[in-house]
């Protein structure tokens, strides 16, 4: 198996030596069908959870409220494949020749093939985020270890902060394979950490959040930051350690007050006056671990 993996990484070394723009290409193009999957996950990944909820809810009560029958009619039967993509609108399945990633947005206008009601345009600029960003990374890093860490890496935390964005959650699942990930890239040969160092690392950084927000909580009478967000913490600490954390928490700090203030001034921040901080905290875990990676090829 591992002489069939080491072949096939020769031929597409010879392919990238070559023709590089092939690989260019079909890095665009995957990244684009993995983005329209993580539309995918982030519409539906919410449902379920409301769902497995609601159907806890319903096997305990008599009498349930009908916002709990509602997300139980809604998440029913309801997975990451099935059932088929629909328009929202009409209910009307979508064929696959009007879900190909990008291109169907814009052949359709970004209205249904069915009933012309609008798209939001935010599906195609998830994809073109995706594909833009497993491109730009496999620009900088090439056909390696580390550009399949960070493009999967990319694809999960766009995941997650949209989800965050939508619904102020950061699914355990999500930030349980974003974990995986990191133990796994601890035990390759371009870690900053070895697994040891990454796992002890990410545990003082979560026990810390967690007593550190837990303090400020008690001391103000308000809740600085979801426990969501401190997993998140915990396990983002795999791929770049403690000391880079410190920026990493800085630059989620200054983007997120950046935000906060935005949406003061627009008069969007919500009644409770919170927003999703895990996006920022993505973006600046996401942004040392490249500029360090950067750095160790240079």
């Amino acid at each position: 198996m591992f002489q069939m993996f080491n072949e096939l990484m020769d031929n597409l070394h010879q392919i990238n030596e070559f023709y590089p723009f092939v690989l260019y290409v079909s890095v665009l193009l995957f990244g684009a069908a993995v983005g329209s999957f993580l539309n995918v996950v982030i519409y539906r990944t919410p449902i379920m959870i409301d769902f497995e909820y609601a159907e806890i809810i319903k096997a305990n009560a008599d009498n349930v409220h009908p916002g709990v029958e509602e997300s139980y009619n809604k998440g029913n039967g309801m997975s990451l494949s099935l059932p088929r993509s629909r328009c929202s609108c009409c209910e009307k399945m979508i064929p696959w020749y009007h879900n190909i990633p990008i291109l169907s947005y814009f052949i359709l206008r970004g209205k249904c093939f069915s009933c012309k009601e609008s798209y939001s345009a935010r599906y195609v600029v998830i994809e073109i985020l995706n594909a833009v960003a497993w491109v730009a990374l496999f620009y900088i890093f090439g056909l390696t270890i580390t550009f399949a860490v960070l493009a999967i890496l990319t694809s999960l935390l766009i995941t997650l902060s949209m989800i965050d964005f939508d619904h102020k959650i950061l699914p355990d699942n999500l930030v349980f394979l974003t974990g995986v990930l990191g133990l796994l890239f601890s035990t390759t040969s371009v870690s900053l950490l070895s697994p040891t160092e990454a796992i002890y690392q990410s545990l003082i950084a979560f026990f810390g959040a967690n007593i550190f927000i837990g303090a400020y909580s008690k001391l103000r009478g308000m809740t600085m930051m979801g426990f969501g967000d401190i997993k998140l913490i915990g396990v983002l600490t795999l791929f770049i350690g403690l000391p880079l954390t410190l920026n990493a928490l800085m630059i989620a700090c200054l983007s997120g007050i950046a935000y906060y203030v935005l949406l003061k001034c627009s008069k969007k921040l919500d009644a409770d006056n919170t927003f999703a901080f895990g996006p920022f905290l993505c973006l600046g875990y996401f942004a040392m671990l490249v500029h360090q990676l950067m750095i160790v090829a240079v």
